[in-house]
């Protein structure tokens, strides 16, 4: 959906996995989550030329950027119907709950463990009786339970968005139903389809690995003043010798 928006509105879409989870932003989302507080959204999405959001966390806050963006449309974006939500569960199964004891295991990182504190402050307290801090794991949920907790937070939006700013989008449905939402004219290039199931957890785990590999300067840097602090303490050694 992200990469569709970026197209449409020619503008980058704010996709909070890759650009905050999994990305450059995980800073600014961790001060955030550890204050108990969300970010300036003006300063995250406006100062930057960002003309859509989604993704966790934000899909959790979606009322407060309603109410910051009055005259923006709510994508209510479906998965599957009501009476089989596996595209959902399976979704959910291979992301949320493989992100947060993945940053766990690479807890010397900085930006691990901003994106731990994301999971488990911003994502984790919305997930049916759990609190923050608490970690997700894949055996944390029945199937039944996330497909009832998905349609409580769908009935929420439906019942609080206005219907003409609300657009119900079904997730496999292409360009003409987002385009119709949008009122904008269909695009000639094919619809881009990514991150389906397991492979939005490998994308954040990718951007998350290339934002905690330090840079080659900085090993470098790194091994010649342990080389000099050690040549140093020989040399005073061999003083003290002497």
């Amino acid at each position: 959906m992200a990469a569709a928006l970026a197209i449409l509105l020619d503008a980058p879409s704010y996709h909070c996995g890759t650009d905050g989870v999994g990305g450059d932003d995980a800073p600014i989302w961790a001060a955030a989550a550890r204050k108990g507080e969300l970010p300036d959204w003006s300063q995250l999405l406006d100062a930057r030329g960002y003309a859509s959001i989604g993704d966790a966390p934000a899909c959790f806050y979606w009322a407060d950027l309603a109410a910051t963006y009055p005259d923006a449309i709510v994508l209510l974006v479906e998965r599957g119907e009501p009476s089989n939500r596996s595209s959902w569960t399976a979704s959910f199964d291979a992301a949320l709950t493989a992100v947060a004891p993945f940053f766990r295991t690479r807890w010397r990182s900085r930006h691990a463990r901003d994106a731990y504190d994301i999971c488990t402050r911003m994502v984790t307290p919305h997930c049916p009786g759990k609190v923050a801090g608490a970690l997700l794991l894949p055996d944390s949920y029945s199937r039944e339970t996330l497909a009832t907790w998905y349609e409580r937070h769908y009935a929420a939006v439906r019942a609080a968005v206005p219907p003409e700013r609300l657009a119900v989008i079904d997730l496999g449905g292409g360009w003409e139903p987002l385009c119709a939402a949008l009122g904008l004219p269909v695009p000639d290039v094919a619809y881009p389809h990514k991150h389906v199931g397991a492979a939005d957890a490998k994308a954040i785990f990718d951007g998350a690995d290339a934002a905690m590999r330090p840079p080659v300067r900085l090993m470098v840097a790194a091994v010649v003043a342990a080389a000099a602090a050690a040549v140093g303490v020989w040399r005073a050694t061999q003083r003290l010798a002497t």
